[in-house]
């Protein structure tokens, strides 16, 4: 939307400035030529942005922008046309539309998800911390709901399965790779079964290929969180000196610790197989599609025909657009390194320092959340700047909220006389305030995107009301003449 605001205004002022060079004013000749140039950047580098955007059917030759570009603006989707005082008002364009609802619906969709299993796990990951109340049925709440937490309870099944932690996390992992190995076995059945059409083979799969993506990228923390569960032990909590040293699983009190065959073995080979191999998998993938090199060997296997090139990357955008087009075209694989923030401040945390040993756990989480907030920072990978806005925010509150968890492990709050709903209070607004600024983010856009469309039906509807008062008022003069003419014959008749 800005961008072609900004061609207009070129396009207005050189229009303005040819008018005034071919009415005689040859010393605006070279400030003619000058916007001349500047306007015709300004539509090349539209169109390069509307390619790595790849918002057009055609992806380009060379998808990518140089990294030193930093195209923040939406970009537009069809080729820029000068505007026509006389048109009817238009709404926005398909591009913007499209911006708005990836933008709206599904980028700050996906980072408050992100942030909401973040921050609910906190208070079964670290149960030492007498945190508020409200917080803790919050959170409860949200972690069932977002990081799959009634998965694992699903009450007493003795009759079927045994009903241990270690089996009902057994029994999530094998569902999980059942629903991933159903995709290419329905593929081969279409195939070779039924012989369908390839074409077809190829939409399907790549359709698939997004909604496992999708849904494996949501699972991939809580199912991880299951799985690390198996191996964290602490000591019996019996209250009994006699019983220290028992060491029992954290998850399930009734299992000791790496005793169960079934907790050592879930555990060795689904942190291999799915906590570290689905993100190594996904981004060596994404890279065939999405890096130069990958692009390069692509064009090799092609044969250099850039049709055939084109779509391939475009299947490519089809399968993983979902995460890589949010993002500024270097930074295609930032959401693999969005997964790896989730799983060390939801697994990977507790389990570097199991146990019982809360500070350690806190300090550690800490370093990683502001560590992973000034990358953040540093480079800003999102194409709109709206969504980075909202990511550190929630980034900031991950971090608050940790550190508000330090204040509580200290006794903070006691020792300065601050109450319970005060500090409950401090921790429900850390939560709610980028839920608030997403909201208006939200609200800003859909005025800028609609704005102009709103604008130009205001414009039209008062050229419009002109217009009638026009017409009216030349209506009303017209009938006054007749009248007053009537009048002057009835009175020269009168006198006759």
């Amino acid at each position: 939307t800005r961008g072609l605001k900004r061609l207009a205004e070129l396009e207005a002022r050189v229009e303005e400035l040819t008018a005034q060079v071919k009415a005689g004013n040859l010393e605006l000749l070279e400030e003619c030529a000058e916007a001349c140039l500047e306007f015709a950047e300004a539509r090349k580098a539209g169109a390069r942005e509307r390619v790595r955007l790849d918002i057009t059917t055609s992806t380009g030759k060379e998808g990518e922008a140089p990294r030193t570009t930093k195209a923040k603006a939406p970009a537009a989707a069809e080729s820029y046309k000068p505007h026509d005082p006389e048109a009817p008002p238009k709404g926005p364009h398909g591009a913007a539309v499209k911006f708005a609802t990836g933008a709206i619906v599904k980028y700050i969709t996906v980072d408050l998800v992100g942030f909401i299993q973040i921050n609910s796990s906190f208070t079964n990951q670290m149960p030492e911390i007498a945190w508020p109340s409200s917080f803790e049925s919050i959170s409860d709440a949200m972690r069932s709901a977002f990081n799959v937490g009634f998965a694992s309870q699903l009450g007493s099944i003795d009759c079927l399965v045994p009903t241990t932690y270690c089996d009902r996390v057994l029994n999530i992992m094998l569902g999980y790779f059942g629903f991933l190995f159903g995709m290419p076995l329905f593929l081969a059945v279409l195939k070779y079964g039924c012989k369908t059409d390839p074409q077809k083979i190829a939409a399907l799969f790549d359709i698939s290929t997004k909604f496992w993506s999708v849904i494996s990228i949501f699972i991939h923390p809580p199912l991880t969180n299951f799985v690390v569960y198996n191996m964290l032990c602490q000591n019996f909590p019996s209250g009994d000196a006699a019983y220290d040293d028992i060491k029992v699983l954290r998850a399930d009190k009734a299992l000791g610790c790496g005793t169960d065959t079934v907790c050592t073995g879930t555990a060795a080979v689904f942190l291999p197989l799915f906590t570290f191999g689905l993100p190594i998998g996904l981004l060596c993938w994404m890279r065939h599609g999405f890096s130069e090199p990958g692009r390069k060997h692509i064009r090799q296997q092609m044969g250099g025909d850039e049709e055939k090139v084109k779509a391939e990357i475009a299947r490519y955008h089809a399968r993983f657009g979902f995460f890589t087009l949010k993002y500024e075209a270097w930074y295609w694989w930032y959401e693999m390194f969005e997964m790896f923030r989730k799983l060390l401040l939801t697994s990977l945390g507790a389990a570097i320092v199991s146990g019982d040993k809360p500070y350690s756990q806190l300090l550690i989480k800490i370093a990683i959340s502001f560590v992973f907030l000034v990358f953040f920072v540093r480079h800003s990978p999102f194409a709109a700047s709206e969504v980075d806005i909202i990511v550190v925010t929630t980034q900031t509150s991950t971090l608050l909220t940790l550190m508000y968890a330090l204040l509580i492990k200290i006794d903070f709050f006691e020792q300065e006389s601050i109450s319970q709903t005060t500090m409950a209070t401090g921790m429900m607004i850390i939560q709610t305030v980028p839920v608030v600024i997403a909201l208006g983010v939200m609200v800003w856009l859909m005025r800028s995107l609609f704005g102009d469309m709103v604008d130009e039906k205001a414009q039209a509807i008062h050229e419009r009301s002109k217009r009638l008062s026009r017409q009216m008022s030349r209506s009303v003069k017209g009938a006054a003449n007749t009248v007053s003419r009537r009048r002057i014959r009835t009175t020269e008749t009168k006198v006759a």
